[in-house]
């Protein structure tokens, strides 16, 4: 006993690790004994006249400290002191502690075997025979260690030392620790984990035990839409036991003491099936006995009864499932009594135990039940046999109604019926109930008060009929639809048939493509319907951009059941798609806009899709991210195209992307300009396209400006830079007089004498007169003014734009008709 105990202990015991202040308390004890607690287990702490026998004294006599599961009762006298902080272990002599320096030459720990790094400094380096441990928790001994080194060996990833375990009262002087252990749900192992109060515990890894139990023997079995009477219980032990253990070892008072507090829970269920043949006649005589048996003439003994009746014949079936809980609390303390030498040691051991039922729970799994049902009112009239009515000849006239009922409803199946019309199509035509009227008329001959006769019965059928409808009402013309200026809101409405015998609670309710339900779109919730024609409701605050499925809803038993037939709910988000604005020769400004959508649910992403071919999507065109629909409050988002290619014609559209899908929006197109129709930055001069019939573009500037509203630079015919004088004199391409002058050519536009060529290069040219005259006759001219300096503004069919500063010109040294 004491080797199975100790070899226990042993691997609980190296998981104690140091607490911080306030986590748990230490109770020292002079009578061997040691107590020790987190403090965020204990409920309360008091003090008793009775001691832990439950005798009562005039004194306090003993300390009771409280935890949610057991009472502690611990004598005064023999509490010597309590500490909140772990002693420190005090380790054998001839213990070699892996901590510190020895610590960090570890490699790895497997098992008992220890890998040391192959540098290991011969002093630190454990031998044979040598003792090594830990208490101490940590990421190379989560456990701690507790072993003798019995063989060294050096191998090619370090130097291995071989270990044989040992129990912690070989390797420790002095030793208090407190541990708490545990299994997890499931029966899944965790082998460390943190406890409250920042210990850590053991987590024990205990199989599940079934004990099954079949009482379907004891059960009258009658088949009932293939129901079969059964009874069946399982007894269930779940893998969950926690427990704490406060283990104490110190050699200088001779104690050795383990205290084991241990939490184990039993389950039990039972699923339990009843059917069987119900055949009833209830009824009551209304006539109290004077008019019951009334005086005749003669002496004929008359028998007269008037009353309520009611036939019921059928089979009828129930399931059932019922469980509750145990829970066992456990106190085990061990340790060997006090004395001189350890050959005499004796051991006290003592247990006690608490159980506690946990609440019982009771769940229905299914009612069916079908049958024949008839009644309403009886006379019996007839001629009594002797006295206290030891017969009766007669005959009895029942009515006015019969009928059928049939219905089977599962419970456990209906707890998912929101998800599915499954159920409903199977039993919806299934539970149904008749009734029409009837007249019956029997024969009687009894005796013994009825409890021995003979009677032939005659049943008359009526035409017409009372009721005939199903107990779930039928659904019909589902229709749905989005309501106009109403972004987040539909109606639902559908037609209802085959009415009920009862009033039913109905609704409608909506399911996304993959079956979740959508919450909070009932409005008014739930309605009872008692007319049975048709139904209409709004609901409300749905995603916009996703279709749905309508269904509608029956309040049964407590639980949502859909019913068939469903529709679909379509789409409401609207793409509108604009002309495209601010052509340029390589690029443009599109926008586009997401109608009947709500910010706060329709949040998914809008662009553009474009390309050269026409009807561009996600998979033939180019896509442009504009970003979350909810960051344009209004619904209206644009981006800016660039990198087009000039004279070119591409298709767009705008999109919205949600719930994995695209809805698209008209496609429209636009062609960039072949040129510029305006500076597009500062970087001059530009060539401007005015939308000329010769397709001749014009500079934004003069030669030698570096802006449009800048006069440039003063040239003379055929000469290439500016002078500080003007007249024949300086006139390079003369000899000091107009007569004089050189022959350039009928056209210098290109050459070397051309200012604008010579200057900018590539195909800039001066201005011919024709293109003047071109200029003037195909472009609206404005007299404006440009950043403070007057000139004139041509505008071209395109609408691009050049402005002309009114720079006049010079002679000799004056600048003239410059217009300021």
């Amino acid at each position: 006993m004491k080797k199975t105990l100790l070899s226990l202990m042993m691997v609980m015991a190296v998981t104690a690790s140091a607490q911080t202040v306030g986590d748990a308390f230490y109770i020292y004890r002079n009578d061997g004994g040691f107590n020790a607690f987190f403090r965020e287990e204990v409920d309360s702490i008091v003090y008793s006249n009775y001691d832990s026998d439950s005798i009562y004294y005039d004194d306090v006599v003993t300390q009771v400290i409280y935890t949610p599961d057991s009472v502690y009762r611990i004598p005064l006298a023999a509490i010597d002191s309590v500490g909140f902080v772990q002693p420190e272990t005090i380790y054998e002599d001839d213990v070699r502690v892996l901590e510190g320096e020895l610590y960090d030459y570890v490699v790895a720990v497997e098992d008992m075997n220890i890998t040391m790094s192959i540098s290991t400094p011969e002093r630190l380096l454990p031998k044979e025979g040598d003792k090594i441990a830990t208490v101490e928790l940590s990421e190379k001994f989560p456990y701690g260690f507790f072993g003798q080194v019995k063989q060294v060996l050096s191998e090619d990833d370090g130097i291995t030392l071989y270990c044989d375990s040992i129990p912690l009262e070989d390797v420790v002087v002095k030793f208090y620790g407190m541990v708490e252990m545990g299994s997890k749900d499931g029966g899944q192992s965790a082998p460390m984990q943190k406890a409250p109060g920042g210990a850590k515990y053991f987590v024990l890894d205990l199989p599940e035990i079934n004990v099954p139990v079949d009482l379907s023997g004891y059960i009258t079995k009658k088949k009932i839409f293939d129901i079969e009477g059964k009874a069946s219980f399982n007894i269930k032990v779940q893998p969950d036991v926690r427990g704490k253990i406060s283990y104490a070892v110190d050699k200088t008072i001779l104690l050795s003491y383990v205290n084991i507090h241990t939490t184990s829970t039993l389950y039990y269920d039972a699923d339990i099936e009843i059917a069987g043949v119900a055949k009833k006649e209830l009824k009551k005589n209304l006539l109290p006995s004077p008019l019951s048996d009334p005086p005749l003439p003669y002496g004929i003994p008359l028998h007269i009864e008037i009353g309520p009746k009611l036939e019921l014949n059928g089979e009828f079936g129930v399931g059932f499932s019922t469980s509750t809980s145990m829970t066992c609390v456990q106190d085990i303390t061990y340790r060997p009594l006090l004395s001189l030498t350890p050959i005499t040691a004796a051991f006290a051991n003592r247990m006690s135990m608490n159980v506690q039922r946990g609440p019982f729970n009771m769940d229905w799994k299914y009612v069916a039940g079908r049958g024949t049902f008839k009644g309403g009112a009886y006379l019996r009239l007839g001629l009594r046999l002797g006295k206290n009515s030891f017969g009766f000849v007669g005959g009895e006239v029942d009515g006015p109604f019969k009928g059928n009922i049939e219905f089977y409803f599962d419970i456990d199946r209906l707890q998912q019926a929101d998800k599915s019309t499954a159920l409903y199509d199977e039993i919806k035509d299934l539970c149904k109930l008749d009734a029409n009227p009837y007249l019956g008329v029997k024969f009687i001959a009894s005796i013994a008060d009825d409890k021995y006769r003979f009677e032939i019965p005659k049943d008359f059928e009526i035409p017409g009929k009372w009721f005939s409808g199903r107990l779930l009402p039928e659904f019909s013309n589902v229709k749905s639809r989005r309501l106009e200026g109403q972004y987040a809101n539909a109606e639902i409405s559908a037609s209802i048939a085959k009415a009920c015998p009862i009033p039913y609670t109905i609704g409608y309710t909506l399911l996304d493509k993959e079956k979740n339900k959508i919450s909070d779109i009932y409005g008014q919730k739930y309605s009872i319907i008692n007319n049975f024609t048709s139904y209409k409701m709004t609901v409300k605050d749905i995603y916009g951009g996703k279709e749905y499925k309508c269904y509608p809803m029956i309040k049964l038993f407590g639980y949502d059941m859909l019913a068939s037939p469903e529709c679909d709910l379509e789409k409401s988000l609207k793409m509108n798609t604009n002309e495209a604005r601010n052509i340029t020769e390589k690029g443009a400004q599109l926008d586009g806009c997401v109608m009947n959508y709500n910010p706060e649910l329709d949040n998914g992403e809008c662009g553009f899709f474009y390309n050269k071919t026409g009807n561009p999507t996600n998979t033939n065109g180019t896509q442009v991210y504009v970003g979350r629909l909810s960051y344009f409050s209004d619904g209206i988002f644009l981006s800016e195209l660039s990198d087009l290619e000039k004279n070119t014609t591409y298709y767009y559209c705008s999109y919205y992307y949600t719930d994995g899908e695209y809805i698209y929006g008209e496609t429209k197109s636009f062609k960039t300009k072949d040129g510029l129709t305006y500076c597009p930055d500062d970087h001059h001069p530009h060539m401007i396209d005015l939308g000329l019939p010769s397709g001749t573009k014009w500079a934004c500037c003069n030669v030698g400006a570096t802006k449009p509203e800048e006069y440039g630079g003063y040239y003379a015919w055929g000469e290439v830079q500016e002078k500080n004088y003007y007249d024949w004199t300086t006139y390079i391409h003369c000899d000091g007089s107009w007569n004089t002058c050189y022959y350039l050519g009928s056209d210098i536009a290109g050459t070397q004498y051309d200012v604008a060529h010579y200057r900018w290069g590539g195909s800039w040219v001066m201005p011919s007169r024709e293109q003047q005259d071109e200029l003037r006759n195909n472009c609206t001219y404005t007299w404006t003014t440009l950043n403070g300096v007057n000139g004139g503004q041509f505008t071209g069919s395109n609408g691009g734009t050049i402005f002309l500063p009114a720079a006049g010109f010079r002679q000799y040294t004056f600048f003239n008709n410059q217009l300021d």
